[in-house]
């Protein structure tokens, strides 16, 4: 259910603000994705920092791990990072072209992913989550559509396509699951959010411009 009709004055101050601009520990330069781990630590995609950045609850910075560069281990503007149920931290190196899943302390654990349209390939990974099977979604923005993984990496599924009459997505982009491992998905240019089925099979189409 939309709620409507809002009274924002009624929103408090934030409880914390953390992270100024800069290249220095605990400083962000264009930072798209954050997440939480159960323990409460912050952890977000420093952009164009090349890394992510570890805080924890209060934004005390706590330490940071990556660099810039094509390497294992290396980022090209990570947009995304997720924490799956295995205490894994997994990253989309969007222009890399690939996934990457480390440690919480920043141990490179596995990558997958390479620059293509075929299955398991990416045209910039935008946003990425994991559901209760520790699978792992992804947003492959621009191959209109989105691809499932294995924990390990290895491609399960995908949906979305763009076709020479229509398409399922333009662009998309945010990702998440339901508690029923049902996926919301962002359709960017058609300006909809679509709920698919866990079998990847169907979907439901919501808002329009």
């Amino acid at each position: 259910n939309v709620r409507m009709g809002r009274n924002y004055s009624t929103v408090s101050e934030p409880v914390k603000c953390f992270g100024s601009e800069g290249e220095a520990d605990g400083q962000l330069c264009r930072p798209w994705g954050v997440c939480c781990t159960k323990t409460g630590l912050i952890l977000v995609a420093n952009r164009s920092n090349n890394r992510i950045d570890v805080y924890d609850k209060d934004g005390v910075f706590k330490y940071n791990f990556g660099t810039g560069g094509k390497l294992q281990g290396e980022f090209d503007r990570p947009a995304s990072v997720c924490v799956d149920n295995l205490n894994r931290a997994v990253i989309t190196d969007k222009d890399n072209h690939r996934i990457q899943v480390f440690s919480l302390k920043g141990e490179f654990i596995l990558m997958f992913g390479e620059k293509g349209s075929k299955p398991g390939q990416f045209n910039y990974p935008w946003d990425v989550a994991t559901n209760s099977r520790d699978q792992i979604l992804v947003s492959d923005t621009r191959n209109h559509r989105i691809q499932l993984f294995s924990a390990r990496g290895e491609f399960l599924l995908k949906y979305g396509f763009e076709g020479r009459d229509w398409k399922h997505f333009d662009s998309p982009r945010g990702v998440c699951f339901m508690p029923d491992d049902q996926i919301v998905v962002t359709d960017f240019n058609n300006h909809r959010l679509l709920v698919v089925n866990q079998e990847l099979t169907c979907a439901q189409y919501l808002g329009k411009e």
